[in-house]
């Protein structure tokens, strides 16, 4: 029996994948406008690799320290949603004010015993925020 402490974990995701979905733009008057947007997300390469340093307590309290990389590999898929307002200012100028929810899901393919990784766990992970757009048309 030990306890791990990961000092640090640098990760990248080179994920690849494909996106469809729908939009919706509707005039509430000549110069104002709302819009939606969602989409669906699926990753078709979807592999992380991991560099962890770790420092581990064993029952004898001896530390020890290594550093490790693992290559996760995971099924991954998500939602885009992206509502706006928006309005005409000028003959030129349009200007939007929005919100983006993306959420998506990691599923794990396999085992990695040593990491504490089990085959089927899941990671969520969302991002969300406000936009402003300004468009100038020529």
């Amino acid at each position: 029996m030990y306890q791990s402490d990961y000092s640090l974990v640098t990760s990248q995701y080179p994920s690849h994948g494909v996106a469809a979905g729908i939009g919706l733009g509707l005039p509430l008057t000549e110069t104002y406008f709302v819009t939606g947007n969602m989409s669906f997300i699926y990753f078709v390469k979807n592999s992380s690799d991991m560099k962890m340093d770790i420092t581990a307590r064993t029952t004898t309290g001896v530390p020890s320290y290594e550093i490790r990389k693992v290559t996760l590999d995971a099924t991954q898929f998500g939602v885009n949603f992206e509502p706006s307002v928006g309005a005409k200012i000028s003959e030129s100028v349009i200007g939007t004010l929005g919100a983006r929810l993306v959420w998506t899901r990691m599923k794990e393919k396999e085992d990695h015993p040593n990491d504490y990784i089990k085959k089927g766990d899941v990671w969520n992970d969302y991002l969300y925020g406000i936009f402003v757009s300004v468009m100038y048309m020529l």
